[in-house]
């Protein structure tokens, strides 16, 4: 088939003046460049231009209250050749003898049958220019201009037109020639009406009709195929390759781009069609247009057909408004009663510097169907409101591949034609199929407005979308102030059968989103019907300022299930009986969503791997809510919540309310693993998260619980515990038999205390798993404890005695004073003790040095000294615990040796203690804490040597008392614990029997000795706080301490010394090496 092209333009011109017209009868060839006013052809002439040259046939003057028609063809036929020139000059029309409405008309080329008799007339032409001026008319009446005109084809005859090249049609009208008051008066292009039982066949290439208009209400058709009757033996049918069609106007009432009714239209290529207005498109309502009220880019009715490949349609209001919001009509596309429009790519596009009302993209109807194989582009914006529909299939069927929705408009001005725009609105059994994208994007910037992206209303209404090669879905509502209601997906529709689904998505990804302040709505609604969506990926969210629902179900079915991804941010409420929603998430899960279901409505969640933010009620038991968690899904729960069933299997649910909160569900399973609950409790006030399982109304009667399930307690230090407490964390009022489920938790720590769970019975026969004091002390409370301990034992252990201070001072030859240093390096471990303190171990080091002056005296030598030193120690706790402690310290001595053998030591000694600590808790948390204090002893020692029997050996009974004060300090711990340390004194005395040996070998004596003895504290009560709970401690007890030491003089001056001790008792033992040096000068 010839590829032919349709072009329509009406344009203003101004037309050359010819002969007179003249009527043909018989066959006739016209000479090239013949000129004439008028052509009649009829009785089956043919007329020709020689050479397949051109004619220019213009009427002049046309006037009166008749019709006006430049060529007229009644049976017959003309070809006019190639280039000519066909058109009128319109300039008055008056009305009618009754003075009422002009009735003529004027007309291009007019082809009709009107002889009674079967005939046919026929148009051939190549780069046709038909031109229709009525720039000079002053009347106020109104008339109709047609550029091609046929009707009256009786009696099965046969109209043709075969337009080669392009044709071109312009009509200009400059003052009054239409005017909408009137009963008749339009501007068209081309209209083909088949009346009787006739058939017309219209073929072109290309088409250019371009209409402008100064006038400020005007009707104006482009090309209108109508065929009025059924017969069988009547058709039309017109084909084209392009067309391209632009109605200027000031004001355009009523309007047809391409009008379509009982025929056959087809494209080959493209249909362009633009309505261009000064000011309003479609605001005045009125019926001139008995065909169509209204404005339509191609109305396709009455069992019409239009095939095109591609279309375009456009309306632009460059000062004014689209549509009145009443009863204007305002169609991009219109099909109805059982027509059908086929299409490639369909564009359609409107703008309005004002508001947009009334408006619809695609509209299709009364059992008829649009088919489009690529892609669908509605566009709609306006500076002011809108209200609008995009696509409305109502009774009628629209398939497709890619679909393109953007309305946006871009003032809060207020509109008082009604409000809302729809994306796609389907009802009474419409029919929406995709096998491709759809995006659809609503933007409203106007307080009380609404969006719906797909609404699907009334029996057995549809829309489908699916497809295996990753086509999506995305609808955003947008909006920066205030949206009435905002809805995504509504479905209101209802199912007569049980295998027809009223909204059925399978696609690779569907997203939803709305903003808006204070919006209202839902992101996927449904008050009815069944609805089925598969999706890949599925991306529900609502804004956080404003109030839309993520699923909002008041009625029907609703299955929601995905594959890979999950997010929905939004609330999900379930309401009525009847109403059920299942939703299945198998790959990732994010979901942020308080879940609520009421009177009768059920909800099931099958959640995987991911995470649930918010809460669940079902309402006090009037809803369903059935909830499965799996493979890692964690429950963030922000306030107490209730389930109906509740599946969790290798998942988490976490309590995480800002006070406790309580979890109720009549049943507790885990298909597969186990499950674990993270919560929190205050065991100071015996209260905190909890578990119920069945009904407490109502104990052993209902409910059942299986598995096996971790309770992950945290810990709290801050608090105020004493370690008697008990708290019910979970609740079972399953019956006995049904109480199956197996709870297990970690050691608490709260306060400065332990806590363990074991499973009891309460008053109402429940099985509870209580939580119950270990009588332990938490593993932060025993390292700060521990503070007490080991400032006690390095202020003891820096004191120590006059021989592992100095050696033996008794080889002194003569000389003035000391200097001396000395280091010891040892371990104590502390041991266990009633309090629920469990033991530690610390090594420790330290370093000595002093100097004093001897002063030489008759009955022996007196030193008085200076001394400072420091100590460092690492304690190390249970659980992989540690920690530091630094003192330092500053001391006076005086020491006296008699020449009789006795000795008589005095220290005084202030020390600086330090200590911190880093510890696990009993969940693996890191808890720190430090503290620091001062100290002050005093130490008094003294014995005497006796030698046996004039030998080297000898024996020396030796006695000490120390006295120590050291003060009190908090420990803030990182976990909240705070400990408070009091203050002690202490009164250590010691007896101890040394058995030495005196080697004398010229300058370099020697000294060994073996000394042991018993230790004891008399004193040393203090006490602790552990947050409000006091306690208090004592450090009294004794030890028995035994040493090895060796002393020796190297060459007068020179002396080296050390000792290896141990000490073993009832609080401590003690390991220690003592190193020293000291220079006589």
């Amino acid at each position: 088939m010839k590829l032919r092209t349709l072009c329509i333009v009406i344009n203003g011109l101004i037309f050359s003046t010819g002969s007179y017209g003249t009527n043909y009868t018989s066959n006739t060839i016209l000479p090239n460049n013949h000129s004439d006013t008028t052509i009649n052809i009829s009785n089956g002439a043919e007329v020709k231009v020689a050479g397949g040259g051109s004619v220019n046939i213009i009427n002049t003057d046309v006037s009166g209250s008749g019709a006006a028609d430049t060529i007229l063809i009644d049976n017959g036929s003309i070809d006019l050749g190639a280039f000519s020139l066909i058109g009128a000059n319109i300039t008055a029309t008056t009305p009618n003898s009754s003075g009422t409405n002009f009735l003529g008309r004027t007309v291009g080329i007019y082809v009709r049958s009107d002889s009674g008799t079967q005939t046919n007339s026929k148009v051939t032409a190549e780069e046709l220019t038909i031109q229709m001026d009525a720039s000079n008319n002053n009347s106020s009446q109104t008339a109709t201009v047609y550029g091609i005109y046929s009707d009256r084809n009786y009696n099965g005859s046969t109209i043709e037109y075969n337009l080669l090249g392009t044709t071109y049609i312009t009509i200009d009208n400059v003052n009054n020639f239409s005017d909408p008051s009137k009963d008749s008066g339009q501007l068209n292009g081309i209209g083909l009406t088949n009346s009787t039982t006739g058939t017309i066949d219209f073929l072109a290439d290309y088409l250019t009709i371009i209409i402008n208009d100064n006038h400020k209400a005007g009707n104006y058709v482009g090309m209108k195929f109508k065929n009025d009757t059924s017969a069988i033996t009547s058709s039309l049918h017109a084909e084209y390759d392009m067309a391209q069609i632009e109605i200027n106007a000031e004001q355009i009432v009523n309007g047809l781009g391409v009008f379509v009714r009982n025929a056959e239209v087809e494209s080959l290529s493209s249909t362009q069609i633009a309505f261009n207005s000064e000011g309003d498109i479609a605001t005045t309502v009125n019926t001139l247009l008995s065909d169509d009220p209204g404005v339509h880019g191609i109305k396709v009715n009455e069992t019409g057909s239009f095939t095109g490949s591609y279309i375009d349609v456009s309306f632009r209001a460059n000062n004014g408004n689209i549509g009145d919001g009443a009863d204007s009509i305002v169609n991009g596309i219109n099909v109805n009663k059982n027509s059908k429009l086929t299409s490639d790519d369909l564009k359609i596009n409107f703008y309005a510097q004002q508001s947009i009302s009334s408006a619809i993209g695609i509209n299709v109807d009364s059992g008829s169907e649009l088919n489009n194989t690529t892609l669908i582009d509605i566009i709609m914006n306006a500076e002011d409101d809108i209200v609008a529909k995009a696509i409305n299939v109502d009774k009628g069927s629209l398939t497709g591949t890619d679909i393109n929705i953007q309305i946006e408009s871009d003032s809060s001005n207020s509109n008082a034609f009604g409000k809302g725009v729809t994306g796609i609105a389907i009802a009474n059994g419409g029919k929406v199929s995709s096998d491709g994208s759809t995006f659809i994007t609503l933007t409203q910037q106007t307080n009380n407005n609404s969006m719906v992206g797909v609404d699907i209303a009334g029996t057995d209404s549809t829309f489908i979308s699916k497809d295996g090669n990753y086509a999506m879905m995305l609808i955003e509502l947008n909006g920066t102030v205030n949206t009435d209601e905002v809805v995504g997906i509504n479905v209101s529709a209802t199912s007569s059968s049980s295998n027809i689904k009223n909204l059925y998505l399978d696609l690779f990804y569907l997203t939803i989103k709305s903003s808006g302040t204070d919006a209202t709505g839902a992101l996927i609604r449904t008050t009815d019907g069944v609805s089925d969506i598969k999706v890949d990926s599925l991306e529900l969210s609502s804004s956080s300022n404003n109030d839309v629902l993520a699923i909002d179900a008041r009625g029907g079915t609703l299955a929601i299930s995905t594959s890979l991804s999950s997010t929905v941010i939004g609330d999900m409420k379930v309401a009525n009986n009847g109403t059920v929603v299942d939703f299945t998430s198998s790959g990732n899960t994010y979901i942020t969503s308080n879940i609520t279901a009421s009177n009768g409505g059920e909800i099931n969640l099958d959640l995987q791997n991911g995470q649930l933010t918010g809460s669940a009620s079902n309402s006090s038991g009037t809803g369903n809510i059935g909830l499965t968690l799996s493979n890692n899904m964690i429950w963030d729960m922000l306030a107490s919540s209730q389930v109906t069933d509740l599946d969790l299997s290798d998942s988490t649910i976490k309590f995480l309310a800002p006070l406790y909160s309580t979890l109720i569900t009549n049943s507790l399973k885990s298909t597969n693993g186990s499950g674990s609950f993270d919560m929190h409790v205050d065991m100071g006030a015996e209260t905190g998260d909890k578990i119920i399982i069945g009904n407490s109304s109502a104990p052993l009667t209902q409910g059942f619980s299986d598995g096996a399930y971790s309770l992950v307690i945290t810990n709290d230090g801050s608090a105020a515990t004493s370690g008697n407490e008990l708290y019910d964390i979970v609740e079972d009022y399953s019956p006995s038999a049904s109480a199956n489920a197996i709870f297990t938790s970690n050691t608490v720590e709260q306060g400065g205390f332990q806590y363990g769970l074991r499973t009891t019975v309460n008053n109402l026969g429940a099985k509870v798993h209580q939580l119950y004091g270990l009588n332990r002390k938490s593993s932060s409370a025993e390292a700060a404890i521990s503070f007490l301990n080991t400032n006690y034992l390095l202020s003891y252990i820096d004191l120590q005695t006059l021989f592992q201070r100095m050696g033996e001072l008794r080889s002194n030859q003569g000389q003035e004073g000391n200097f001396w240093i000395r280091s010891y390096a040892g371990k104590l471990n502390s041991f266990s003790t009633n309090h629920g303190l469990r033991g530690f171990h610390m090594n420790y080091s330290g370093l000595q040095l002093g100097i004093d002056k001897l002063i030489t005296g008759n009955n022996g030598d007196t030193y008085f000294g200076l001394m400072a030193g420091y100590t460092d120690a690492d304690p190390r706790y249970r659980n992989n615990g540690s920690g530091g402690v630094r003192g330092i310290n500053f001391g006076i001595y005086g020491t006296h040796i008699a020449d009789n053998g006795f000795y008589i030591d005095a220290v005084a000694k202030y020390q600086r203690m330090k200590n911190n600590f880093s510890v696990k808790d009993s969940l693996g948390d890191s808890v720190k804490g430090k503290s620091k204090s001062d100290g002050y002893s005093l130490s008094l020692e003294a014995g005497k040597r006796f030698n046996i029997d004039q030998s080297a050996f000898y024996l020396e009974p030796q006695a000490q008392v120390v006295y120590s004060h050291q003060q009190g300090d908090k420990v803030n711990a990182s976990n909240g614990l705070q400990v408070k340390l009091g203050s002690y004194d202490s009164l250590i005395g010691s007896t101890k029997l040394a058995l030495g040996y005196n080697l004398v070998k010229g300058d370099s004596p020697i000294d060994l000795h073996v000394k042991s003895g018993y230790v004891r504290e008399f004193n040393g009560n203090t006490s602790y706080h552990l947050n409000t709970y006091k306690e208090d401690y004592k450090f009294r007890g004794g030890w028995i301490e035994t040493s090895v030491g060796v002393s020796a003089q190297l060459n007068k001056q020179h002396n080296i010394y050390g000792e290896v001790s141990y000490a073993n008792g009832s609080r401590f033992d003690k390991r220690q090496v003592n190193l020293g040096y000291r220079f006589q000068f």
